[in-house]
């Protein structure tokens, strides 16, 4: 079903919001003494990335529902 102009522009606007919103986010580095209370359990998209990884070099990118990334993580 095509998609209406005006309902393209709200999603890139919405597209958009979400996109500043996750690049704000300070990073979580992620060890090899990695504790569960240092992982978020807030809903939202994630990231994650080789320790070394070049700016936008993610080797999974996700949407974490209940639990946040900490349940995707640890599950």
């Amino acid at each position: 079903m095509p998609v209406s102009p005006q309902r393209a522009s709200e999603r890139q606007t919405r597209l958009a919001e979400v996109f500043l919103m996750l690049i704000d986010e300070p990073a979580h580095p992620l060890g090899n003494s990695l504790n569960p209370d240092e992982v978020p359990t807030d809903r939202g998209l994630y990231a994650i990335s080789l320790k070394n990884a070049g700016p936008g070099e993610y080797v999974h990118a996700g949407l974490a529902k209940a639990g946040g990334p900490r349940r995707r993580i640890w599950d």
